[in-house]
């Protein structure tokens, strides 16, 4: 009796990795992180809120490629606005690119998985001077390259959550109109939080 339930539990398990075989995979990410830089002596942070919709084809029972537009919102910090000398403004950061993910499965409600990312990116920096009639802008263009660990847990029928607490992104910039360049290095382990949805599509 033992074995047979076993056995079952065996060809249960099974049955619900092989489910994700050849699946569509739709879902989204909202999300918070805080960076902080140093330049020479001062300190940059830098509080950013993003929205991430993506939209891939999982064709195996571990990995997915997909396609993902980012928009994300930063807040500049005062140190950052008296560089500048504005009294107020924000950074806007729109991503276009994919990621190919691997999934591990725990248990049948619990799955770990990472993310490795890639593709181009704008940004917007916006902002007001203090008794001016003009305002500041500046844009940039580059690419971006950055891997993210996560936990999924299945709900029904692989629709589920997603969590994570951050990862690791390089950033590769151009100014607009100009040869400044710039390339940094994020790193937002637990200092960033990421909750979205998902649901995988069989075919």
């Amino acid at each position: 009796m033992k074995k047979l339930v076993l056995l079952a539990a065996v060809v249960f398990g099974l049955t619900t990795m092989n489910a994700q075989k050849n699946s569509i995979l739709l879902g989204g990410n909202v999300g918070y992180s805080h960076t902080e830089n140093k330049t020479g002596g001062s300190k940059d942070k830098v509080d950013s809120y993003d929205w991430s919709p993506y939209l891939g084809y999982q064709f195996s029972d571990h990995f997915t490629i997909a396609a993902q537009v980012s928009f994300q919102k930063s807040d500049l910090d005062k140190n950052q606005l008296d560089k500048l000398f504005l009294t107020s403004g924000d950074l806007k950061t729109t991503k276009i690119g994919g990621f190919i993910r691997y999934t591990q499965p725990l248990s049948e409600t619990f799955a770990i998985y990472g993310d490795l990312g890639a593709g181009w990116q704008e940004t917007k920096t916006k902002g007001k001077y203090e008794n001016a009639s003009v305002n500041y802008e500046q844009k940039a263009d580059g690419f971006y390259i950055g891997f993210k660990p996560a936990l999924f847990i299945n709900f029904k029928n692989n629709f589920g959550l997603n969590f994570s607490i951050g990862g690791i992104e390089y950033n590769h910039l151009k100014e607009k109109k100009s040869d400044s360049k710039s390339n940094g290095v994020d790193v937002t382990f637990g200092n960033a939080f990421n909750i979205g949805i998902s649901k995988n599509f069989a075919l």
